[in-house]
């Protein structure tokens, strides 16, 4: 995987600090305050700060001092009068929060991404419960049907086919052909595989289920997916 880094250090004017006595002009000047700070950032929007340091300046001649930051929160206040709120920090937000963002998008996503696979395992759960001759199923055939050998069914992931919709149950089509991964039942019943699900020629053999077997099955999490033209 890719990954973008990196650091710079910055500088950002914080707001007039009164006046006094510069040590080095040797007379009575304006003060600024600025804070420098060093920000990161991973993949220029994951961003966090550190080494902050607050300063005082004469507006004059240039000359600093490290305050620390009491000093400048108080002399902030100081500056913006009590009644007045507190100043917002001068650093920019997506320096100070950008990671925070980046954690909100993310979030965003992942919840947008449960609603959706929730949906489709409802509509899923639809389809497994009215059957139709044709349904694609893309299952974990040991969950599908324990205890069968594995040589007749296969060790992973496979379509099952319904064949039929009988008074008892469902009659299904068992795939001769499985994969090791999910990914590879997936992409035969998108058609996306070397395998089509769609014709006879993918099944090898038959196998009849109560519906509520059926059922119980897909609650079990042994059907990932349902595909109804």
């Amino acid at each position: 995987m890719f990954f973008a880094w990196g650091s710079a250090g910055k500088s950002v004017f914080a707001g007039p600090a009164g006046h006094g006595q510069c040590s080095v002009c040797n007379a009575d000047r304006n003060f600024s305050h600025y804070i420098t700070y060093n920000v990161h950032h991973l993949w220029w929007v994951i961003r966090w700060v550190t080494n902050t340091r607050y300063f005082r300046y004469c507006d004059h001649c240039g000359n600093g001092q490290d305050i620390g930051k009491i000093a400048f929160n108080a002399e902030r206040a100081e500056e913006f009068g009590p009644e007045a709120k507190a100043p917002p920090s001068p650093i920019p937000f997506f320096d100070r929060l950008g990671w925070a963002v980046a954690i909100a998008v993310i979030a965003l996503f992942i919840g947008v991404a449960t609603i959706a696979g929730n949906r489709e395992d409802a509509a899923d759960m639809v389809l497994v419960d009215t059957p139709r001759a044709g349904d694609l199923y893309v299952a974990n055939m040991q969950q599908m049907f324990p205890g069968m050998p594995s040589s007749s069914v296969g060790a992973n992931y496979g379509v099952l086919r319904v064949a039929a919709v009988t008074a008892t149950g469902v009659k299904l089509d068992l795939p001769h052909m499985v994969s090791s991964r999910i990914s590879g039942a997936q992409k035969d019943v998108d058609g996306r595989g070397p395998q089509n699900p769609h014709t006879d020629a993918y099944y090898d053999g038959q196998v009849e289920m109560p519906l509520s077997e059926l059922r119980a099955r897909n609650a079990s999490g042994a059907i990932d997916d349902v595909v109804r033209l």
